[in-house]
């Protein structure tokens, strides 16, 4: 996760919270102007490129995750999705 929140701070995104299974985590600076929750495996999937934008947009946030995808994404996306 130092990689994403590397990447947030470089792009001057807002912070995001990322709720797992073991805690939460603030990346970014500032107060989190959203949250992400979901587990340890399906973060490690959107981070990986294995999630599309569609499966990443339907996950558990709080607002509207637009910004945070290019972030997000840090080997790229899938066009169409992956079930595993």
């Amino acid at each position: 996760m130092q990689e994403l929140d590397k990447r947030l701070r470089e792009q001057h995104l807002p912070a995001l919270r990322i709720t797992l299974e073991h805690g939460d985590r603030i990346l970014g600076e500032g107060e989190p102007s959203a949250t992400l929750r979901t587990s340890s495996f399906e973060l490690m999937r959107a981070i990986g490129g294995r999630r599309s934008e569609s499966q990443i947009r339907s996950m558990d946030w709080d607002a509207d995750p637009t910004r945070w995808l290019p972030a997000l994404r840090l080997f790229g996306g899938r066009e169409t999705a992956l079930v595993e």
